[in-house]
């Protein structure tokens, strides 16, 4: 068994070894997924979960298909979201919002409020762009999100290779829209006290996504003041020792845990697949605790 496995299933193991697993951290193409809501829920039937959160970046547009089609196929749903924050001060962080009302007046105030500053961005890289002698229209940008789609990087990414200006997704953020690169626009948006807010008044649980990515462990105390619930202890890009670190770390704060794959679809050392992180069904009960 691969150590992650070993320390994950150490850390939290199932009474039962046959209770199963969850992944609580799913993209669709509702943001920048590859997979539909139902196609998601399709995968996560096909790798045996118990149960299934989708999380899609600064949009809850996913929630009603997929909650119907793990309803039609009796697994277990958890509304989610994964909301880009910043500040000056900490720079950027994801906070996951589980087990929250998607109708909710504050998130979607917040929500919107995330759709306009994503546009201005990518449309002051457009511009930047243009210095170069790239000239994309920004509805073919649009285009490529698809409607009502909070639109990103990566739909700018698959326009530049459309445009022939970059021959793969990967070598248009390494030339182009990387930080420090020629076409980079620093994020901004909601900050961390913003977003764990609208959460809280969605009536979710806020959890800080991926701290091993960020290397930020110095911000969990102030965010925890906030109102920060839980930490993402289990990803597809935490190593063992991650994973261990945030175990110890939850439980002397008295958080919650959770994880999950982080998918976006395929299935590559980017873009692991469903069910890549092996999270024990227990943390799924405790968040509806």
């Amino acid at each position: 068994m691969p150590e992650t496995r070993r320390i994950g299933q150490s850390f939290c193991s199932p009474l039962n070894p046959e209770d199963g697993y969850i992944d609580l951290h799913l993209h669709t193409n509702h943001s920048d997924g590859q997979f539909s809501p139902k196609q998601l829920v399709e995968k996560a039937i096909q790798h045996q979960l118990r149960a299934i959160a989708v999380t899609d970046h600064d949009t809850v547009s996913g929630i009603q298909e997929a909650r119907y089609w793990a309803q039609h196929d009796s697994l277990q749903f958890l509304e989610g979201v994964e909301m880009s924050t910043y500040t000056e001060e900490d720079g950027e962080l994801h906070i996951l919002g589980y087990a929250i009302d998607p109708e909710s007046s504050a998130l979607r105030e917040a929500l919107d409020y995330q759709k306009t500053v994503r546009r201005r961005r990518i449309q002051q890289m457009l511009v930047r762009l243009q210095d170069v002698r790239i000239t994309i229209p920004f509805k073919a940008v649009q285009r490529l999100a698809g409607p009502n789609v909070p639109i990103g990087r990566p739909h700018l990414a698959r326009a530049l290779v459309q445009a022939g200006a970059a021959t793969s997704v990967d070598k248009a953020f390494d030339r182009f829209l990387a930080k420090g690169r020629l076409a980079w626009v620093p994020k901004v948006g909601l900050t961390h006290q913003q977003a764990i807010q609208a959460i809280l008044e969605a009536g979710g649980i806020p959890v800080y996504a991926h701290p091993g990515i960020e290397g930020k462990d110095e911000l969990i105390p102030k965010l925890q003041q906030l109102g920060l619930r839980g930490l993402e202890v289990f990803h597809s890009k935490h190593s063992p020792e991650d994973v261990a670190r945030y175990a110890a770390i939850v439980t002397q704060r008295n958080l919650l845990a959770t994880g999950g794959s982080d998918c976006h679809g395929g299935g590559s050392k980017d873009k692991p697949l469903i069910g890549s992180v092996h999270v024990p069904y227990r943390l799924f009960t405790a968040l509806l605790r």
